[in-house]
């Protein structure tokens, strides 16, 4: 991901329905799984989607690239 070091590739499990990606509500990074407790915020970014939330007492962003039809992640 370009210029984005900090940002790993994941997997989001979310609503959908008459758009992708609706609502997160949860997400992996590797075998860890995170439920998301809170959604802060959604914004849409030259990559796609990007939603703000809490998960496990932290708060993380979560970017779907559109392009490559994939999820990444990073703590804030």
């Amino acid at each position: 991901m370009r210029g984005h070091l900090s940002w790993k590739a994941c997997k989001v499990e979310c609503l959908s329905s008459y758009k992708y990606p609706q609502e997160p509500k949860a997400f992996s990074i590797g075998d860890r799984r995170c439920e998301v407790e809170e959604v802060e915020g959604s914004f849409l970014t030259p990559e796609g989607p990007l939603f703000r939330v809490k998960a496990g007492g932290k708060r993380f962003s979560l970017l779907y690239w559109e392009e490559y039809d994939e999820w990444f992640v990073k703590e804030i």
